[in-house]
């Protein structure tokens, strides 16, 4: 439960909407692409610091911030419905990769539940990205338009009726 709790907390504090620059130029968004290069550069380089698990959290933590910057670059440079869907992936694999580093550290049982956690928790959070790419899955549109496919095509060519 502290781990979901925690993995919410990631994710949710990754989720600060950026800034909106619709028609970003190519110079720009080089400049800001090769910022948050160097800005994961010096990560990395702090990183050095640590050893063991500490430095595989430490590198994870990089990764995702720069994974998640390198998502919100691309959602100002073209925003729409599948970019904001791709920056909340880039936030929940972000989160997840940091909540499995954070379980090594601990031992049997508790590892395995911990990574339960972070695994219902991931497959939870990527569920809310498709169903918020798609609304009409939300409350199982997807399977209702079948059905009403399936039935209007039976009652069209007459096929199933009695």
């Amino acid at each position: 439960m502290k781990l979901q709790l925690m993995i919410a907390a990631v994710v949710i504090s990754l989720s600060v909407p950026a800034t909106v620059h619709a028609g970003m130029t190519a110079a720009e968004f080089n400049a800001d692409k090769e910022r948050i290069e160097a800005e994961f550069a010096a990560a990395r380089r702090k990183c050095n610091a640590f050893g063991g698990n500490a430095l595989d959290v430490c590198l994870a933590e990089a990764r995702g911030d720069q994974r998640v910057a390198i998502a919100e670059l691309e959602e100002r440079r073209s925003p729409s419905s599948r970019a904001r869907y791709k920056l909340h992936i880039a936030k929940v694999e972000a989160a997840f990769e940091i909540a499995t580093e954070e379980c090594d550290e601990r031992i049997n049982g508790a590892k395995d539940e911990c990574l339960a956690d972070a695994r219902s928790t991931f497959a939870r959070e990527k569920a809310s990205a498709r169903s918020d790419l798609n609304p009409d899955r939300r409350a199982g549109g997807r399977a209702d338009s079948w059905r009403h496919y399936r039935t209007g095509m039976q009652g069209s060519n007459g096929a199933g009726s009695q």
